[in-house]
């Protein structure tokens, strides 16, 4: 009976642990933006703040996924390349590269 009580507290303990961690990692990535899961930004993510740290950590796509929402237009534009390498299944990613595709009347690269 002990045996039981101890693993079903274990099972429930573990299960808490993963919730928690998935929820974080959607807020981090925003992988959940049509659901209210995630508390409000305080502070907007500053462009030079995420250049600094693309800077000591080139591979690190959330924060070249952070940038590109900041930026627009051209200076957005010269972002997606590399994003199509670092994040190159991130939902956002893609609705970028989608986006921009079809701002420049290519729907065949925006279905793909």
């Amino acid at each position: 009976m002990l045996v039981t009580v101890a693993a079903t507290v274990l099972a429930g303990g573990l299960l808490y642990l993963g919730v928690t961690a998935h929820f974080e990692r959607s807020c981090l990535v925003q992988d959940t933006p049509y659901l209210p899961l995630c508390p409000e930004r305080e502070r907007k993510a500053d462009p030079l703040e995420l250049r600094d740290r693309l800077a000591r950590n080139p591979g690190d796509s959330t924060a070249w996924m952070a940038l590109a929402n900041i930026e627009s237009g051209p200076a957005q534009r010269a972002l997606l390349p590399a994003l199509a390498v670092l994040a190159p299944s991130n939902q956002n990613s893609l609705r970028l590269r989608a986006r921009d595709a079809l701002v420049q009347n290519q729907p065949e690269l925006a279905v793909k």
